[in-house]
């Protein structure tokens, strides 16, 4: 493919404003495009203005040295109100939403590692859960509990802990041309 298109591709889905030549503006783009993502349910907390918090959610990728653990995910958490817009959403959790920001950051990463300064254990990565993961898991019948519903947005460190583990004996190659991820992070690359 040409640079030309390399180019278009990535600012497409990180936005015309990011900067290729800057491993920082990369990664902010990165982090936004996941808030965003995370969004479509935590829409429904008093949050922050966006900037403000994807710089929080920054700072704690930094003190992490971008290295992906569940700690991660509960520093993200500790970051979202617990107050909700509206009594009838308290269907969602902080956990929930924290890591699927934090999991699809390092999904972005992942994608974009060529524009970045970093080195980034990717086999370590989990997979974001989401409604298409869940979905998949099911057809997959990965899902081993009596229960087999789950949302995303509902998931505790416990159910997590379990969807992830049922990912774990996945087998696969990762992408072509990136480098190596877990099984975890692979099986969301085979359901998108």
């Amino acid at each position: 493919m040409s640079s030309f298109i390399d180019e278009f591709l990535v600012k497409s889905v990180l936005g015309r404003n990011v900067d290729l030549n800057s491993s920082e503006s990369v990664i902010e783009h990165c982090i936004s495009k996941a808030y965003d993502d995370m969004m479509t349910v935590g829409r429904f907390y008093k949050l922050q203005g966006k900037s403000e918090r994807c710089e929080e959610i920054k700072k704690c990728f930094e003190k992490s040295k971008y290295c992906f653990s569940v700690e991660l995910i509960e520093q993200v958490a500790a970051l979202f109100i617990k107050e909700k817009l509206d009594n009838r959403k308290s269907y969602v959790t902080t956990f929930g939403l924290a890591q699927k920001v934090v999991n699809m950051t390092f999904k972005y990463l992942y994608c974009f590692h060529d524009f970045i300064q970093l080195d980034i254990d990717f086999t370590k990565c989990d997979c974001p859960i989401d409604s298409i993961v869940l979905n998949q898991m099911k057809s997959d019948k990965l899902l081993k509990s009596a229960r087999s519903s789950y949302v995303w947005s509902k998931l505790t460190d416990t159910t997590y802990d379990e969807l992830q583990k049922a990912l774990d004996n996945q087998t696969g190659n990762a992408p072509d041309g990136l480098p190596p991820c877990s099984p975890r992070l692979r099986y969301d690359f085979n359901v998108w």
